[in-house]
């Protein structure tokens, strides 16, 4: 009976002793919420123990010592760099025609040229005239220039710029319109050289001393 009592007196005590140390590594719960915040601010940055390491697309690299890939003697800075860090950038973009508002000689077309600016390795300009269906005009890395020599007069053009291929997003849109302009100008009498000119009609540069056919 004295046998069993201390068996029992023994394994009640093992498992007080338990029970403390369990309650011991239990985290806080304001301390595992400090962490889960902790883990969120940092869930848009990637550290690599390598200075040498090229980021993702769409993530912005810096290069330093991190203490968590080896010593830094003299600071974040001052030490050889020994770590990359990839801090993630949403992805902007914009589009820009030059000129906008294109002036058209009558019975012509005329010509524009359509430049991107992005930080994504994969764009795509899309165009709609006069607000139809959009068609593919040019795909881009990071930026590029195209031009459209096909503008008609009185009509518009919407050159909209998405991230990749399936139109996925929206960055930037810019509006081109064709008007009607002057009809060009130039010939052989705008350019005559010296004292001649074109005084017989027939667009041929002449001096004053020589006679019309």
């Amino acid at each position: 009976m004295i046998m069993k009592q201390t068996r029992l007196s023994a394994w009640l005590l093992v498992s007080l002793l338990a029970t403390v140390a369990g309650a011991c590594n239990v985290t806080p719960l304001e301390e595992a919420l400090d962490e889960t915040a902790s883990l969120r601010e940092k869930s848009d940055e990637l550290l690599y123990c390598n200075p040498y390491t090229f980021c993702p697309p769409n993530y912005i690299r810096e290069v330093y010592c991190s203490i968590h890939c080896g010593s830094c003697p003299y600071g974040r800075y001052g030490s050889q760099p020994n770590a990359t860090e990839c801090i993630y950038s949403p992805p902007w973009g914009s589009i820009t025609a030059n000129p906008a508002q294109v002036s058209i000689p009558l019975g012509s077309l005329g010509t524009t040229t359509i430049c991107t600016n992005a930080n994504v390795y994969n764009t795509e300009v899309w165009v709609s005239m006069d607000g139809g269906p959009e068609t593919l005009f040019a795909s881009h890395s990071l930026s590029g220039c195209a031009s459209a020599p096909w503008i008609q007069i009185g009509h518009s053009y919407q050159f909209n710029l998405y991230v990749g291929s399936g139109r996925l997003l929206h960055l930037d849109s810019v509006t081109v319109t064709g008007i009607q302009g002057a009809p060009p100008q130039g010939g052989p009498c705008d350019s005559c050289p010296g004292n001649t000119s074109c005084f017989c009609g027939d667009n041929v540069c002449r001096s004053p001393n020589e006679m019309c056919p």
